[in-house]
């Protein structure tokens, strides 16, 4: 009987595999390609192309705003990727100029299988010291959004030492079924 239902079985020939994929945006104010390349895309591009297995990094400046993209081997650790450009950016990022963002990151393709999404995404920014800037949207931002449902994940990060005070909030969304 079981060998009567092996032609039956599907067979995916060519499956499906995405690149595990890590891409960095920012902004840098007022600022024409070349010195986004200067001050941002190039430092940026000299710190992440120490990554071990790299296989592709591309980067693009434009008129206010550049990203670079990483491409990594099939067998790289997509979370653990996203924790070393991270804090790679976290080390440069106190010697950019002041006019640089601080770089929003996005990870997608190797194993992952995320049904999540990113649906919201707020920059904070204030007068006062990070810290203290984190503690407000938390009381304000989070703790409200945490009791909806079909919210996945809340994030809020930023840089500790940061020469404009900068938060970050990531709102995942997991489809209800």
């Amino acid at each position: 009987m079981g060998l009567a239902l092996i032609p039956k079985l599907s067979v995916n020939l060519n499956p499906t595999y995405q690149t595990p994929e890590i891409s960095l945006q920012f902004n840098v104010r007022n600022a024409d390609p070349t010195q986004v390349e200067k001050l941002a895309t190039a430092p940026l591009e000299n710190i992440l192309s120490q990554l071990r297995d790299l296989d592709e990094l591309n980067s693009q400046s434009r008129y206010g705003s550049g990203n670079i993209t990483l491409r990594f081997s099939k067998n790289a650790d997509l979370a653990y990727k996203r924790f070393e450009v991270a804090t790679l950016i976290r080390q440069v990022y106190p010697q950019l100029d002041e006019k640089v963002s601080y770089p929003i990151l996005q990870s997608s393709g190797g194993d992952q299988e995320t049904e999540s999404k990113t649906i919201l995404r707020y920059t904070v920014r204030g007068p006062f010291a990070s810290y203290r800037i984190k503690e407000i949207a938390q009381e304000s931002i989070v703790k409200p959004l945490q009791n909806i449902a079909g919210i996945e994940a809340l994030q809020v990060y930023g840089p500790i030492i940061c020469k404009s005070a900068l938060i970050f909030i990531l709102i995942n969304w997991k489809p209800m079924v």
